[in-house]
């Protein structure tokens, strides 16, 4: 059978991703109207940006669960169905008596039946594009389906714990974690990541950048790199640096230090604390360019290069920012 909670699990995301595709829409008829001026619906913009991004990112994961599950189950069905063919043979050879292969296939039939069933249902949890599909949406805050969709961290609009603290807390656990490994000899070199960005918003202006980690030990992904050297010693670190382009010069330079420009699930990192990436999952950063104007800058391109701690690129993303 399909996991009783699997259905509910992504009903309840589909239902986060399209109450933040609506509070969107909202604002941006706000905005249209009047109602709010251009900085505060950046503002807005950026933090349900980082909350759709979150709500995508649990909405994949739970789809890929399903997947797996309904795999399973197929297989299960395949076995179930090879033993019940099997029982007219066992009764000709006098292996079984002729009661015992009507129970035993009275038994396969309730199992076929049930395995038909969680089938049906896997594929209708994996079909479903809104939450309407699965029985209808389920209205709950932000913060709320953040905190009910999964491991990933709870956004929060009202005095939320610092983000430095949280970073550190997932590296430095990350880290005592690696360290064992190395101890007893079983950690591997190398890592597996892969990068992927895109602009959204007004102007073009809030700039999304994604780092997977699909090997098989936690990564570190820095966004952006801090001041200062570069080693990683235990976890492997990557990281994420930021360049401009003014409208009269060619050449890009290197962003520096610029607090507020950056935010993860809908809060803004105010610190250089790295984020601890597990295998198989991803995490998300969001890049407010209207933020960057405060250092005096008016960027007409911006460019993201993401690195390893050697310094080798892995990533290349560019676009124009309109004016």
């Amino acid at each position: 059978m399909v996991s009783p909670g699997s259905a509910i699990q992504i009903r309840l995301a589909l239902s986060y991703l399209e109450s933040v595709d609506a509070l969107v829409q909202d604002s941006r008829r706000a905005f249209d109207t009047g109602a709010i001026a251009q900085d505060r619906f950046d503002s807005v913009f950026a933090f349900y940006s980082g909350h759709r991004v979150r709500a995508e990112a649990i909405v994949a994961r739970l789809r890929e669960a399903e997947r797996r599950r309904l795999s399973s189950l197929e297989q299960e069905l395949q076995a179930v169905r090879k033993h019940q063919a099997q029982l007219s043979r066992l009764l000709a050879d006098g292996r079984i008596t002729a009661g015992r292969a009507n129970e035993d296939n009275r038994r396969f039939a309730r199992e076929l039946e049930s395995l038909g069933l969680g089938i049906s249902e896997s594929k209708a949890a994996l079909s479903a594009k809104r939450p309407e599909d699965l029985g209808g949406q389920i209205a709950l805050s932000l913060e709320e389906y953040a905190q009910r969709s999964g491991p990933l961290d709870r956004p929060s609009r009202e005095a939320p714990p610092p983000r430095r603290n949280i970073a550190i807390a997932v590296a430095t656990a990350l880290a005592a974690v690696a360290l064992g490994m190395a101890a007893l000899g079983i950690f591997p070199g190398g890592a597996n990541v892969s990068f992927e960005a895109r602009a959204s918003g007004p102007r073009n202006a809030l700039i999304t950048v994604t780092c997977k980690n699909a090997g098989a030990n936690p990564v570190l992904f820095h966004a952006p790199w801090p001041e200062g050297p570069r080693d990683a010693a235990v976890l492997p670190e990557f990281g994420v640096d930021v360049f401009v382009s003014g409208e009269t010069a060619g050449d890009f330079q290197l962003l520096p230090s610029c607090d507020g420009c950056w935010a993860y699930g809908g809060r803004v990192l105010l610190d250089p604390a790295p984020l601890g990436i597990n295998p198989d999952f991803s995490e998300s950063a969001v890049l407010d360019v209207t933020k960057i104007e405060r250092l005096g800058l008016r960027p007409r391109r911006v460019r993201l290069l993401c690195t390893d701690a050697r310094g080798r690129e892995q990533y290349r993303f560019e676009t124009e920012i309109q004016y």
